[in-house]
């Protein structure tokens, strides 16, 4: 409200800078009510004026600073929602693409490399291998020491293969207690059988 009356206050100097002033009225033989009432009816009227204009002036800037808090607010609340959706995709692609018990690639990651893996086979001419390994006799395991004891089981079982065959090597768990790799360097048939 203060900054009401301070523009508004600008505006009345201004504009009486410009209006005829009082000694004019009087100098031409204009009686003293006359010139009373219509120096209180141009203070009125340019005080007014000032007044509304100062408040115009000032609802703008107020409008103008609550909209920018406005769009600020907006935009951060954008960039929280997009990094949200970012993280919910590459949660979404995890999951469509990961184990969950051992976080290996899945049957669905493991179909999709394989495709590239014979491509690439086709293309470069050069010798690969795809090794499926099925852990014999796994549901005694479970129903002798409990699931729990199984998802330990195939974890270590996964991390044991990985250290064999080197980090260069693709292991996938397929789903249960099987397993795939595919092999990138195998020189003939012979190396294959004995890795």
């Amino acid at each position: 409200f203060i900054g009401v009356l301070v523009i508004g206050g600008f505006f009345q100097i201004q504009i009486l800078q410009k209006v005829p002033q009082i000694g004019v009225l009087k100098a031409i033989g204009t009686e003293n009510k006359i010139v009373a009432v219509s120096s209180v009816i141009q203070i009125i009227l340019v005080t007014t004026v000032g007044v509304l204009i100062g408040g115009l002036l000032a609802f703008q800037v107020a409008v103008t600073l609550s909209l920018s808090r406005v769009y600020r607010d907006r935009e951060e609340e954008t960039v929280v929602s997009n990094h949200a959706m970012e993280e919910s995709k590459k949660e979404l692609m995890r999951m469509a693409y990961f184990d969950d018990m051992t976080s290996r690639p899945n049957r669905k990651s493991f179909l999709l490399h394989l495709n590239h893996h014979i491509i690439d086979a086709q293309a470069s001419g050069r010798n690969k291998a795809v090794f499926l390994i099925d852990l014999d006799n796994f549901r005694d395991v479970n129903d002798t020491f409990g699931y729990e004891f199984g998802d330990l089981v195939i974890r270590n079982v996964g991390e044991k293969i990985e250290g064999r065959f080197g980090i260069h090597d693709r292991l996938y768990r397929l789903y249960g207690n099987q397993f795939a790799i595919l092999w990138d360097e195998v020189r003939d048939r012979g190396h294959a059988l004995d890795l």
